[in-house]
């Protein structure tokens, strides 16, 4: 290799001379302007094989001018370039191909020439060089020995052969960018019969190339991208920033990269972009069009500025359009929102204004898709541009992947895949007011639920929403909603109030006791709320009669006006807890009215220490259940543990947590869950007294009882020493509200 590139140096000028000599033009170049190309930026890598055979490569440039001989090889060549390397890819189609000489142009070979700085020099700098490959060889020249990271490699091809080469932008002292120009030219030396060559062909400069830089062509890096997702694909990130469907799309987790440039009518110029996000509860679409006319001013929306968003929910690629099918239409600088059969309902959506066009975002509940997002999953998407520059009806339109008959037929969408990749950071978490217009901040429902916002937002402990005593003041009572401590004076225990000021003066069972630091009901952790039974007034023997045993329940000042048909939404209600019980325990998560107890009533979960003799007893806690009352149960449970079985639940480890969920629907149905088992379901359930079809409606209440026995019931009215008490608590980590 060394003794190659000293003779190609030492007999420079002598072949400087004959090329002078020789020069001729055979042809002008049929793709580029003469001396101008561009190169698109892979997002792909490139294998650095010589075989040229990725997707992205682009060899449309030709050889067409002769400096030597009369060339008889024809020679196409296309570059490309990343943050890393400036790439060039070369084919050569020659019958008669020689590599027998001590200097690798006198060979069938390829020489890249490079002005990095692009002074047009007439002598070369540091910028400049001048790279030899040749047919067969695995050796790299250049005229100043510059070849150090230089990746290069020659293969055949049917017909001839190829090569690459990966430069280096750091070898040639530039920092690459969309937009910067370079000087750059390609010749072919052809060498039909042995020895020395026979012919070269250049694309823009002269035989004097490899001294004089100033008659290289022009070389443009694009802000054209190529090999990212293949045509007609594009993936969504999940995203766990907060998303204002307000038309910005300034967010950072906004990707706004790939294009729609499929012209369907007219000739379009505008410049299109746009990306998609997913969550639990939305798929998100933002559009950017680079404009400089735009108009608003049609009875439809698609003979103005405007953009089409089309999905295929279930993927089936129909001809028709199913109930899974959408096409949207978003107007510049028009608040409206149109879809071809009027589903619009849910869907969140604005425009707004951006330098050079405008831009447009929307939100659509994957509820009203019918169908639950995951990770993997692919739908059908495209995405169309409208533009009128000149008012009245539409002159244009751009497509991602589809043609002009997309809006009746789905089986041209591209695919857009929901990625497992995450991106953006969640805010921080709210309690929330209670109400879509102002909800809270938060996780989505577990399991399979979409399409819910979240409202309320209770998750206890320092590193939550709920992490004192004074947050718990604001966001709960310390007794029911009728003024009592003990659900009348059934309960054993009584509800302790945190504060002198937030204690009942009077109750049934007397004046509300105050919480005794020294023998707390409540404590706050660092991700929840533990309330502790604790005897009361240094009782050393406590019994459900005496209520002299104090518990942490509470119940949340907020609520909802009604529930099912009468609310007229969905509530999904979730709640995490664990307990570690004495004998004759009482604790229960349910909901209630304020005619309670003539009203509905629903026990999300219900469990209590009972003792039914011959050893069947839950002092451990392990059995509950799951109830509507004062309604046929779906599932009929017979005993405790026969009503977990037929919900899939094998066995309960109460001191692990475990999720309950409760949806009530809008329908009037309901279904439990405990760890995702539905373990209990029915429907027709009306929140009204006595629940009444038609009867008198009653709010919906959310309670948490932490108690402990029961005076009417004899399994839980017991005397215990007050030591049964100790180290037992109820350990709630959150409760949520969300509503659809």
């Amino acid at each position: 290799m060394n003794n190659r590139r000293f003779r190609k140096r030492f007999l420079a000028t002598a072949f400087a001379m004959s090329l002078i000599v020789a020069s001729a033009p055979i042809g002008t170049a049929t793709t580029h302007a003469a001396g101008t190309a561009s190169a698109n930026k892979t997002l792909a890598g490139l294998a650095i094989d010589g075989s040229v055979n990725e997707s992205v490569w682009n060899l449309n440039g030709t050889l067409g001018t002769a400096t030597i001989g009369s060339p008889n090889n024809a020679v196409t060549f296309g570059t490309l370039w990343d943050a890393d390397y400036l790439y060039v890819g070369v084919k050569v189609l020659d019958s008669a191909l020689n590599n027998d000489s001590s200097a690798i142009y006198d060979d069938d070979s390829i020489d890249i020439y490079i002005d990095a700085n692009h002074n047009k020099g007439t002598s070369y700098d540091s910028f400049d060089r001048q790279f030899q490959v040749g047919y067969n060889d695995g050796s790299l020249a250049e005229k100043n020995g510059n070849t150090a990271g230089v990746l290069h490699a020659t293969a055949a091809v049917p017909g001839g052969y190829a090569a690459e080469l990966a430069i280096p932008w750091s070898s040639l002292g530039a920092a690459p960018a969309a937009g910067t120009v370079i000087g750059f030219d390609v010749a072919a030396n052809d060498d039909d019969n042995g020895g020395a060559r026979d012919g070269q062909s250049i694309w823009s400069g002269t035989a004097n190339d490899y001294m004089d830089t100033s008659a290289f062509g022009d070389l443009t890096l694009s802000a054209t991208t190529v090999g990212g997702a293949a045509a007609g694909t594009s993936t969504a990130n999940k995203t766990l920033a907060a998303i204002a469907a307000d038309g910005s799309l300034n967010e950072s987790v906004w990707s706004i990269a790939a294009a729609a440039s499929k012209t369907t009518i007219g000739t379009p110029n505008n410049s299109v972009t746009f990306g998609a996000l997913w969550d639990a509860n939305y798929l998100y679409v933002g559009m950017k069009a680079q404009d400089g006319n735009l108009n608003n001013d049609s009875a439809l929306i698609y003979d103005d500025d405007s953009f089409d968003v089309y999905i295929d929910a279930n993927h089936n690629k129909g001809t028709s359009y199913d109930s899974h099918d959408r096409q949207f239409q978003v107007g510049y600088n028009d608040g409206a929102l149109a879809e071809k059969n009027g589903n619009t309902a849910g869907v969140l959506h604005a425009t707004a204004a951006v330098a050079g066009g405008y831009s447009a975002e929307l939100a659509i509940p994957w509820s009203s898709l019918g169908v639950s997002p995951a990770a993997g999953m692919v739908i059908g998407l495209d995405v169309a541009n409208n533009d009128d520059d000149n008012g009245g009806a539409r002159d244009s339109q751009l497509v991602w992947n589809g043609t002009g008959n997309d809006y009746a037929d789905t089986s041209a969408f591209g695919d857009l895949t929901l990625s497992g990749t995450t991106v953006g950071t969640p805010a921080a978490e709210t309690v929330g007011g209670g109400s879509f217009a102002n909800p809270a901040v938060g996780p989505a429902p577990s399991g399979a639920f979409s399409g819910f916002t979240l409202v309320k937002n209770w998750h206890f402990g320092a590193n939550g929403t709920i992490k004192n005593t004074n947050d718990l003041i604001g966001e709960f009572q310390f007794h029911d909603q009728f003024g009592t401590v003990a659900n009348g004076t059934n309960y054993g225990a009584v509800i302790v109030a945190p504060t002198a000021a937030t204690a009942l003066a009077s109750t049934p069972t007397g004046p509300q006791p105050v919480e005794d630091p020294s023998h707390p009901v409540r404590a706050f952790m660092s991700d929840s709320l533990k309330t502790f039974l604790v005897p009361l007034n240094g009782a050393t023997t406590v019994s459900p009669s005496q209520h002299n045993v104090g518990n942490g329940s509470i119940q949340a000042k907020w609520n909802l006006p009604n529930g099912g048909s009468l609310l007229g939404r969905d509530i999904l209600w979730e709640t995490r807890v664990r307990y570690d019980t004495p004998q004759a325990f009482w604790f229960a998560l349910w909901n209630a009215g304020n005619q309670w107890s003539q009203d509905a009533e629903i026990d999300l979960v219900e469990s209590f220490g009972y003792d039914n003799g011959g050893g069947n007893t839950n002092f451990d806690g392990r059995y509950w259940h799951s109830n509507s009352v004062n309604n046929p149960d779906a599932i009929n449970y017979g005993s405790w543990s026969s009503g977990m079985a037929a919900g899939g639940v094998s066995s309960f480890d109460p001191l692990q947590y475990h999720t309950w969920q409760l949806y009530y629907g809008k329908d009037n149905s309901y279904k439990m869950y405990m760890d995702g088992h539905l373990v209990q379901s029915g429907s027709n359930y009306n929140w009204t007294v006595g629940n009444v079809p038609g009867g008198t409606p009653v709010d919906f209440d959310f309670l948490f009882d932490f108690g402990w026995g029961h005076t009417q019931i004899a399994s839980v009215n017991k005397t215990l020493p007050a030591s049964a008490l100790a180290g037992k608590y109820y350990e709630i980590n959150y409760s949520r509200v969300y509503l659809r």
